[in-house]
């Protein structure tokens, strides 16, 4: 009686197999760590802003949109004197 021996080759497989589902499992949670809330919060209109656009973050000091009741928009001296709302907006106080 013949005995007939077979080879795998899963095992090489495992190594790659680790190193493709740890990538990936590393991206995933890089996502999930650079994802900003939604959230608005209190924040002073620039001295020099990109736009007159209130929804835009990037007019504002930190960068984010004042726009929810508890939130405060902060107006000092600006070049820009033209406020426009482009979405609806509620603050708790200008």
């Amino acid at each position: 009686m013949k005995t007939k021996l077979t080879t795998s080759n899963t095992g090489a497989l495992r190594p790659v197999f680790n190193t493709a589902f740890l990538a990936a499992l590393l991206s995933a949670l890089l996502l999930l760590l650079t994802i900003q809330p939604s959230q608005a919060g209190s924040a002073t209109w620039k001295a020099s802003p990109a736009t007159g656009d209130w929804n835009t973050a990037n007019n504002w000091m930190p960068r984010t949109v004042p726009n929810s009741p508890s939130d405060t928009a902060t107006f000092s001296s600006s070049n820009t004197t033209g406020v426009s709302l482009s979405l609806n907006t509620e603050v708790n106080g200008v």
